[in-house]
């Protein structure tokens, strides 16, 4: 049962101690990208929308968030879902991103990419999570009310990346951090 004084600080807002880091699940099967999969997930029913970053070239996936004016407009980090493949070998996944507010040009250039590797545990099915991420700083300054385009890409150039196939991506963790109780 929920308190009743938890009821009555949520009619006013979030409560001060929920100001702080929070995140952010995207899945991407409402990303835009030419390499939508959907496979079975084993044999009991469950099926995965997931995006195959190949082993032989760095492929991307696009996406865009518009963070909530309580967001404090600083680093963002990012942990990634995939499925590996039947091998105890590394990825490498990274993210850069820019904002772009009202009245901007949109032809914007991304910031600086950050890395996070991860290795597979051995087993086709199963679902592997990253580290969270190094800071992210978007390019462009951004502001309350922009929306922010992301660029999710497999780096098989980094010494970690030798999975011998496709990195079947999930979804992406966003954490980001509020300053601020309510978007009032």
């Amino acid at each position: 049962m929920l308190d009743p004084t938890f009821i009555i600080r949520l009619q006013d807002g979030l409560p001060p101690d929920l100001l702080g880091p929070h995140p952010h699940l995207l899945f991407l099967h409402g990303v835009l990208h030419r390499h939508l999969h959907q496979h079975q997930c084993g044999g009991r029913g469950l099926w995965c929308d997931n995006y195959h970053f190949d082993k032989d070239a760095d492929e991307a996936a696009q996406f865009s968030i518009a963070f909530p004016k309580s967001w404090n407009e600083g680093t963002i980090t990012f942990a990634v879902y995939y499925i590996g493949l039947a091998a105890t070998t590394g990825v490498a996944f990274g993210l850069q991103g820019v904002s772009v507010g009202d009245n901007e040009e949109a032809d914007q250039a991304y910031g600086t990419a950050v890395v996070v590797t991860d290795d597979s545990q051995g087993d086709a099915t199963e679902v592997l999570i990253t580290a969270s991420s190094g800071a992210v700083t978007l390019a462009n300054s951004p502001a309350a009310c922009d929306i922010s385009f992301f660029r999710l890409f497999r780096d098989v150039s980094d010494a970690n990346d030798d999975m011998a196939g496709d990195a079947r991506v999930l979804g992406v963790k966003i954490f980001f951090t509020t300053n601020a109780a309510t978007d009032a």
